[in-house]
């Protein structure tokens, strides 16, 4: 679970599925403990070191499942913030360019399509780490239109936006907001069915 609901989710997952939970990670901006899924608490609105280490903590969780196993993921906002998994730089940068995108004027579509290309968890990523696993996702929404591709930067949803697509968006904002932005390079996310 990753969001700023997913800790309360997780807590009710457990009493609903008891011992048939086999075990998971919940990432969350409040702090607490649940009996069978492992808890961390992250930063929002910016990404720091701790979310970096809880997202590469789920990454390894995902990885070598077999289609024999199931992964239910719970997704609501503030998800993308803790979902960073950057591949050539630092959450610092992530946070200075969402700070860019911010001043500049960006809206939360164009904020978490850059997202889904500076971080190996976001765009469809975490449902690539879990197959051949058969992945069920509870997303909880606070993006106007709840489209399930831009909430939390869509973790588990196949994304139809592209790295050129992020570089217009990172180009348009930092010339609006004369911000002077880290050289990133910007991650493909997986386009199969």
């Amino acid at each position: 679970g990753v969001g700023k609901c997913s800790l309360e989710a997780g807590r009710a997952l457990e009493e609903i599925l008891g011992d048939r939970i086999a075990g998971g990670i919940v990432v969350d901006v409040h702090v607490g403990k649940l009996s069978r899924l492992e808890t961390y608490a992250g930063t929002h609105p910016f990404p720091t070191p701790p979310n970096v280490d809880a997202t590469k903590k789920i990454i390894r969780m995902l990885t070598g499942l077999s289609e024999k196993d199931t992964v239910l993921f719970i997704i609501s906002g503030g998800g993308s913030t803790l979902l960073c998994q950057p591949q050539d730089h630092t959450c610092e940068d992530e946070a200075n360019i969402l700070r860019c995108l911010s001043e500049g004027g960006a809206d939360i579509h164009e904020i978490n399509t850059l997202r889904k290309h500076t971080s190996l968890a976001r765009g469809g990523q975490l449902a690539r780490y879990a197959y051949p696993a058969q992945v069920i996702s509870l997303i909880f929404s606070d993006v106007p239109g709840a489209e399930l591709a831009f909430i939390a930067s869509g973790p588990t949803v196949r994304d139809e936006t592209t790295t050129s697509n992020a570089q217009e968006i990172l180009e348009k904002y930092a010339i609006r907001a004369k911000c002077r932005l880290p050289k990133l390079e910007l991650i493909e996310t997986p386009k199969d069915e």
